[in-house]
Protein backbone atom coordinates (compact mmCIF):
# COMPACT_ATOMS: atom_id res chain seq x y z
CA UNK A 1 0.00 0.00 0.00
CA UNK A 2 1.32 3.41 -0.93
CA UNK A 3 1.26 6.46 1.35
CA UNK A 4 -1.47 8.12 -0.75
CA UNK A 5 -3.72 5.03 -0.67
CA UNK A 6 -4.50 5.31 3.02
CA UNK A 7 -7.32 7.83 3.71
CA UNK A 8 -5.68 9.29 6.83
CA UNK A 9 -2.30 9.58 5.16
CA UNK A 10 -3.71 11.20 2.05
CA UNK A 11 -5.60 13.68 4.23
CA UNK A 12 -2.43 14.35 6.19
CA UNK A 13 -0.48 14.74 2.97
CA UNK A 14 -3.01 17.33 1.77
CA UNK A 15 -2.65 19.30 5.01
CA UNK A 16 1.13 19.13 4.82
CA UNK A 17 1.02 20.33 1.23
CA UNK A 18 -1.16 23.31 2.25
CA UNK A 19 1.19 24.08 5.16
CA UNK A 20 4.18 23.89 2.81
CA UNK A 21 2.50 26.30 0.37
CA UNK A 22 1.79 28.74 3.21
CA UNK A 23 5.38 28.56 4.43
CA UNK A 24 6.72 29.08 0.92
CA UNK A 25 4.28 31.95 0.25
CA UNK A 26 5.37 33.72 3.43
CA UNK A 27 9.08 32.96 3.55
CA UNK A 28 9.87 36.46 4.87
CA UNK A 29 7.39 36.26 7.76
CA UNK A 30 8.92 34.78 10.91
CA UNK A 31 7.24 33.90 14.18
CA UNK A 32 9.59 33.38 17.10
CA UNK A 33 8.43 33.52 20.73
CA UNK A 34 11.75 35.17 21.63
CA UNK A 35 11.28 38.05 19.18
CA UNK A 36 8.61 40.72 19.71
CA UNK A 37 6.60 38.47 22.04
CA UNK A 38 5.91 36.02 19.23
CA UNK A 39 4.28 38.52 16.89
CA UNK A 40 4.91 37.87 13.19
CA UNK A 41 7.98 39.82 12.11
CA UNK A 42 9.70 40.58 8.84
CA UNK A 43 12.71 38.27 8.35
CA UNK A 44 13.17 38.00 12.10
CA UNK A 45 13.94 41.70 12.35
CA UNK A 46 12.13 43.69 14.99
CA UNK A 47 9.65 45.02 12.45
CA UNK A 48 6.28 43.45 13.12
CA UNK A 49 3.80 42.74 10.37
CA UNK A 50 1.17 44.81 12.18
CA UNK A 51 3.54 47.81 12.27
CA UNK A 52 4.02 47.62 8.50
CA UNK A 53 0.28 47.16 7.94
CA UNK A 54 -0.47 50.22 10.09
CA UNK A 55 1.95 52.27 8.02
CA UNK A 56 0.23 51.13 4.82
CA UNK A 57 -3.17 51.85 6.37
CA UNK A 58 -2.02 55.36 7.21
CA UNK A 59 -1.25 56.06 3.57
CA UNK A 60 2.45 55.27 3.33
CA UNK A 61 3.50 53.49 0.15
CA UNK A 62 5.88 50.55 0.08
CA UNK A 63 8.49 52.93 -1.33
CA UNK A 64 7.92 55.38 1.55
CA UNK A 65 8.36 52.59 4.09
CA UNK A 66 11.56 51.22 2.58
CA UNK A 67 12.98 54.72 2.27
CA UNK A 68 12.21 55.46 5.93
CA UNK A 69 13.32 52.00 7.13
CA UNK A 70 16.18 50.91 4.83
CA UNK A 71 16.46 47.53 6.59
CA UNK A 72 13.20 46.61 4.87
CA UNK A 73 12.89 45.67 1.23
CA UNK A 74 9.90 46.20 -1.06
CA UNK A 75 9.15 42.48 -1.05
CA UNK A 76 9.03 42.57 2.77
CA UNK A 77 6.28 45.19 2.65
CA UNK A 78 4.37 43.35 -0.07
CA UNK A 79 4.59 40.07 1.81
CA UNK A 80 3.39 41.70 5.03
CA UNK A 81 0.34 42.95 3.12
CA UNK A 82 -0.27 39.50 1.62
CA UNK A 83 0.05 37.91 5.06
CA UNK A 84 -2.44 40.39 6.52
CA UNK A 85 -4.87 39.68 3.69
CA UNK A 86 -4.44 35.94 4.20
CA UNK A 87 -5.17 36.27 7.92
CA UNK A 88 -8.21 38.45 7.24
CA UNK A 89 -9.56 35.89 4.77
CA UNK A 90 -9.53 33.10 7.36
CA UNK A 91 -12.95 32.13 8.65
CA UNK A 92 -13.70 33.46 12.11
CA UNK A 93 -16.52 32.55 14.44
CA UNK A 94 -18.36 35.34 16.25
CA UNK A 95 -19.00 34.81 19.91
CA UNK A 96 -16.13 32.42 20.54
Amino acid sequence: MRFQDHAFCSGLAAHLEIAYCIVMAFDRIHIDPAVCNGKPTIRGLRFTVDFVLKLLGNGFTAEDITREYPELQLEDVYQAAKYGAWLASEQTFAGL
